[in-house]
């Protein structure tokens, strides 16, 4: 068609309207009323298309065998571990180990044994779904499938064997965790057995009480030697009086000896005279020798022997402070030892009461649920049939609707391809459908 062609006027409709000499739709607006004309002339293929869907969705929910859900749910084991300073029960096997372990191993096992004891023709259908799923935070396991209630005896073996294997995998590892504790709690009773020996013990005391008793010993026997070296000191202050008094009595004897030198010199000689002051020479030479020895006695030999006495005395003191230090601390050493013993049986009591404890809360992986099949199935027959209602009347809306555009479509071709002025064109033309007619204007 040429730029100046144009439709022709079509039959009066609700979407038909003249704009001047050539033919328009006056929006792309879809009118609801031009809808449900639409939908009432096609009312028989509506009906159809419903009725055959409703059917077709009853036959299904009849003919379908009801499928209904099986059950069973498996609690983890856990064992006491040590957290944040404190004790918290934690799963012996992470949840998600646990879930791969049945899905990976288990339940193929167990479907493998039932299907190779039952044979081929143990059943209408042999493959058997069952997962095994955990929800997040939970060491609760669900295993569960679907199934015919025909089935049920079947799909309660295979959830039973499963559940009976991971719980024998599992509590291998609660045995070797409890083994372990147990152990431990042996070597801690023995501990306690041995702190409670008083035999034991007593010997402990008798070692430490044996030091004590040295260390006192020694004390003693250096307060003998003090004594020992003040009666020397005491000794030493006589001597020294007897120093004096024998160096006074000996100068005496010089000077009498002197004065009887001096009167015989003045007197006349004679051998006996001469024989006597060589003699009393002699007496006084030797008086003198015996002053010089009890002088250096006394000014020397006195005065080192009290200084050596007394540094002595000053040793012993100082060894007697250390030594009753040493014996004080002994002692308080004594009362500590009595005292840790006992908190070491507090503490052994303590650490045995808590291997129990944390023996005691061992918790095996056990089944919470027994396998059991749901009272109401899985598949509604109710949900069916709607849901097979609901799809037919969509199908029917776009059935009808493919088939308007079809019509359409089919009629603006014609009305492209006739000569201009053709009857026939402007008949073909009145007959587009109102819901699809657009103006269409070639350039």
């Amino acid at each position: 068609m040429g730029s100046g062609d144009h439709l022709t006027e079509p039959e009066a409709g609700p979407l038909h309207g003249w704009h001047g000499s050539a033919y328009q739709l006056p929006s792309d607006e879809i009118s609801l009323v031009d809808i449900w004309l639409t939908l009432w002339r096609h009312w028989k293929l509506l009906t159809m298309v419903f009725v055959a869907g409703v059917c077709a969705a009853l036959a299904v929910a009849l003919l379908v065998p009801r499928a209904y859900r099986y059950d069973a749910t498996v609690q983890i084991g856990e064992i006491p571990q040590k957290r944040g300073g404190g004790e918290q029960d934690v799963p012996i096997d992470s949840p998600k180990s646990v879930v791969a372990l049945l899905n990976n191993s288990f339940i193929p096992a167990a479907v493998q044994k039932y299907t190779a004891s039952h044979g081929e023709g143990s059943g209408p259908d042999h493959h058997y779904a069952l997962d095994a799923s955990v929800a997040q935070g939970s060491n609760v396991v669900t295993v569960s499938g679907k199934g015919p209630a025909g089935q049920a005896g079947t799909y309660k073996q295979l959830l039973s064997e499963a559940t009976t294997a991971l719980i024998r995998h599992e509590n291998k590892l609660v045995d070797s965790a409890k083994s372990g504790l147990q152990a431990k709690l042996e070597q801690a009773r023995l501990r306690l057995d041995e702190l409670r020996n008083p035999e034991i013990f007593r010997a402990t005391l008798e070692s430490h009480k044996q030091t004590i008793t040295v260390a006192k010993n020694k004390l003693s026997s250096l307060k003998d030697q003090q004594d020992v070296l003040k009666q020397r000191l005491a000794r030493l202050k006589k001597k020294r009086q007897l120093l004096k008094s024998q160096i006074t009595a000996t100068r005496k004897t010089i000077d009498a000896a002197d004065k009887f030198q001096l009167s015989a010199a003045k007197g006349a000689q004679s051998p006996t005279r001469a024989m006597s002051e060589l003699l009393m020479g002699n007496t006084v030479q030797q008086s003198r020798n015996q002053l010089t020895k009890l002088e250096e006695s006394l000014y020397v030999n006195v005065p080192n022997e009290r200084a050596n006495l007394q540094k002595k005395l000053h040793d012993n003191a100082d060894a007697q402070e250390d030594q009753r230090s040493r014996i004080t601390l002994l002692q308080s050493q004594l009362q500590k030892i009595k005292l840790q013993h006992r908190n070491r049986i507090q503490n052994q009591k303590q650490t045995v009461n808590a291997l129990q404890a944390r023996i005691g809360q061992l918790r095996p992986t056990q089944v919470l649920l027994a396998p059991t099949r749901s009272q109401d199935p899985v598949n509604s027959r109710k949900l069916i049939a709607v849901l097979g209602a609901v799809l037919s009347v969509m199908l029917g809306l776009f059935l009808v609707f493919l088939s308007e555009l079809h019509q359409a479509a089919r009629h603006r071709r014609k009305a492209e391809d006739a000569p201009p002025g053709s009857g026939d064109t402007e008949a073909d033309e009145g007959r587009i459908p109102a819901v699809v007619g657009r103006r269409h204007n070639h350039g």
